[in-house]
């Protein structure tokens, strides 16, 4: 603890190496954020606002308003002044757009749910669930978006199916765009007339310059200020607007696809788009389809096709795309920097095929505040499923021994203690640990618990199991082999990944 007394010439040394790797962590901390703050820095000082340390919204919120009073005349902290206009419940049915149709009876009913509901504005976050299951797929309707999957399972494309998948460009932004919706409090015309910019704006920009990253900022954040108390754009009824109709909408989508192409399969919808596996022969009827939705609803989609779809849910899969083509030397410089990506050289060129992994099989280039712990697991899983390697010739060759690491935190309330018991003498010892510990799973070594300081004898063990850890905050380099991992234990909880997926028989019906 940092009020205990430093007595002795080793806790001196205890208390140089924490600072020291303190210092060697804000450093690296600062090296990965260098475009974030410089970023900050010069919205900072091209717009005289103090975004230094400013969170994404944050950025939105002040960003919107310094460009919104521009437009309305008034300063930047007169739009924050602006007051929300109060209401009790939405009525769906009011709200719900003139073109949103349906034709099957499946569909019919869900509008009829719709246009039944009323959401109390102080309920805007949850309260609401209908769920259907339509040609072996459930999809879920909320007051956040829609969610659907098939069965767990690997689809494929083949000579005869592909797999197609559309997103709708930036699509609750553009709903409110298109449709000229704004906060009632705030003129209409010039908060759209606003919003568009940003998103025009962005179109021009190339994704690599940092203006583009904050006019996407800006363009979400926006949506989802607008249900925040607590925001100057706060109207629950814009909110609602935006969700009730974006999920009818693409519900309109996956019906028109669905009915009017034979021996297509539905796979997944997830708020801004879907994923159907259909004959290829019907490609250019699917883009008939879909160009008569985008004049229908006055918004655009974007395409792509992918070669397999490893499915556990709809927040969690893995998407193998086609091969793209290029030149030789930008292919080399993929393959060096996407490791992962499927590779070839054919007559047809240079050959790549990008992957994308969501949900617990995300593993590369992720967040600084997302959990890395056993990345090895997640890895033999993509390298199991989109290289056809198996989990234990992965696993034993990989000289990573970060892979294999996990994580754990405690809050102010807990201690974190390793225990570790002697077999020769039978006694044990006890470790206090840092609040943050990272440790991987050994043959040998001790078990970590989080005690709760009010109660010391309420133990919660950190790896459930007759499992060892061996704490790893100080990097020490060595032969894998004397690392001691316990290589049965991660195989373990590759395998149930694998089963998890591979235990449907559905993922078989069109290999």
């Amino acid at each position: 603890d940092f009020l205990d007394t430093i007595e002795t010439p080793e806790q001196i040394q205890e208390v140089l190496a924490y600072c020291f790797n303190d210092v060697a962590s804000t450093k690296a901390l600062a090296q990965r954020s260098t475009k974030l703050i410089q970023l900050r820095m010069t919205l900072s000082k091209t717009y005289k606002i103090p975004l230094y340390s400013a969170s994404e919204p944050r950025i939105s919120k002040e960003l919107f308003a310094y460009f919104l009073g521009k437009k309305l005349g008034i300063a930047k902290q007169d739009v924050k002044k602006l007051k929300p206009i109060t209401k009790e419940a939405i009525h769906v049915k009011d709200i719900i757009l003139p073109y949103v149709k349906f034709e099957s009876p499946i569909f019919k009913k869900v509008l009829e749910v719709f246009e039944k509901l009323i959401i109390m504005v102080d309920q805007t976050k949850g309260g609401f669930k209908h769920s259907i299951n339509h040609m072996g797929c459930t999809t879920d309707y909320g007051l956040g978006g829609i969610h659907g999957a098939r069965s767990a399972g690997v689809y494929e494309s083949n000579k005869d199916m592909i797999i197609m998948s559309s997103d709708v460009t930036s699509f609750y932004p553009n709903l409110a765009i298109r449709n000229k919706w704004a906060p009632e409090h705030i003129p209409t015309e010039q908060f759209c007339e606003q919003y568009e910019w940003f998103f025009d704006e962005r179109k021009k920009i190339p994704k690599s310059d940092p203006t583009n990253y904050v006019y996407k900022i800006i363009l979400n954040s926006t949506y989802g200020l607008s249900n925040d108390k607590n925001s100057y754009l706060y109207d629950p009824e814009l909110t609602m607007k935006i969700t009730m109709n974006g999920q009818l909408s693409l519900s309109m989508l996956y019906e028109m696809i669905i009915e009017r192409i034979p021996d297509c399969v539905p796979l997944m919808q997830n708020t801004d788009g879907l994923e159907t596996l259909i004959p290829r022969k019907y490609v250019d009827t699917y883009m008939d389809i879909c160009k008569e939705w985008e004049d229908i609803t006055n918004l655009q989609l974007e395409h792509d096709t992918y070669q397999k779809l490893v499915l556990a849910d709809v927040n969690n899969y893995i998407a193998v795309y086609d091969y793209k083509y290029t030149d030789k030397d930008t292919w080399y410089k993929l393959k060096e920097e996407n490791p992962f990506w499927l590779f070839k050289i054919t007559p047809e060129g240079f050959g790549y095929a990008p992957a994308k992994c969501k949900g617990r099989f995300e593993f590369e280039n992720l967040a600084l505040h997302k959990n890395k712990s056993y990345l090895v697991i997640k890895k033999a899983v993509f390298n199991y499923f989109v290289h056809g390697i198996q989990p234990e010739e992965y696993i034993y060759t990989n000289e990573n021994i970060f892979d294999f690491c996990g994580g754990v935190r405690i809050n102010r309330k807990q201690n974190l203690v390793s225990l570790h018991l002697n077999p020769e003498t039978g006694t044990t010892t006890k470790t206090k640990e840092q609040k943050v510990t990272r440790f991987y799973i050994s043959n040998r070594g001790g078990k970590l618990y989080k005690v709760q300081k009010e109660n010391p004898n309420k133990l919660e063990q950190v790896q459930a199991g007759p499992y060892y850890t061996t704490v790893f905050n100080l990097y020490e380099e060595k032969p894998m082999s004397d690392y001691d991992i316990n290589y049965q234990f991660y195989l373990k909880k590759i395998d149930a990944e694998i089963n998890k997926i591979e235990g449907s028989k559905q993922f078989k019906l069109f290999l």
